[in-house]
């Protein structure tokens, strides 16, 4: 790919640039040339997020042979002006729930975050803006949920979806702290170029793998 190829070619120069500003003891260059680099890979990121999304693209296509009404994960959409954090943590959820829809899964909204799938699985689905750059902070009432999906929105608009397995929920939810309301708190944190969700007292553990993963809400 053409932009793969301009991508990796300017890491090669710059880390090249890194390397003769380090023999020659420029630490001011090393710093900045440091902080393209990590841009970089944050562009890189970008791409290769746009890619799977058109790879989801391609399987609603073969199953579908249509486009309509197709809705990207990381798509970026505006933040509207003038609405409330709990409308646009609605409307984010509708907007999962018709992607879903798109893979042949059925989620119907019980009450507030409460959904259930194909109607057996009960899910929750919590929303949350970067309120810090680069963290989102959820939280999800004490429910026997099956699995839970984190919906994150950047400033930018681009909105990731985490949906956990089974397995995976029910190994971190005993380590979650809660609030004074009975809340479960999730806080997702974006570093190293990896997606992570904090576990109190046990470190991160890293989610990539369960980005627009609609095959763990059976």
């Amino acid at each position: 790919m053409e932009l793969q190829k301009r991508i990796t070619q300017l890491r090669t120069l710059i880390m090249k640039k890194i390397e003769d500003a380090a023999k020659i003891g420029n630490t001011a260059l090393v710093v900045e040339s440091s902080k393209i680099v990590e841009e970089i890979e944050s562009i890189e990121k970008q791409l290769e997020q746009v890619l799977n999304s058109l790879s989801s693209i391609e399987k609603i296509v073969e199953q579908n042979g249509a486009l309509d009404s197709v809705e990207f994960s990381t798509q970026l959409v505006s933040q509207e002006k003038g609405i409330s954090p709990k409308k646009r943590g609605q409307q984010r959820r509708t907007a999962f729930v018709k992607r879903a829809q798109q893979f042949g899964i059925d989620v119907l909204q019980l009450k507030g975050v409460r959904y259930k799938v194909n109607n057996k699985n009960l899910i929750g689905i919590a929303y949350s803006g970067e309120t810090r750059p680069n963290r989102w902070f959820f939280g999800l009432p004490h429910e026997n949920f099956d699995t839970i999906v984190l919906l994150c929105e950047r400033k930018n608009g681009q909105i990731m979806s985490f949906v956990f397995t089974k397995e995976f929920y029910k190994r971190i939810k005993i380590f979650m702290s809660t609030d004074n309301t009975g809340q479960f708190k999730y806080n997702i944190t974006f570093r190293n170029e990896e997606y992570q969700l904090m576990i109190p007292e046990r470190g991160c553990e890293k989610i990539n793998l369960f980005l627009d993963n609609f095959d763990n809400l059976y």
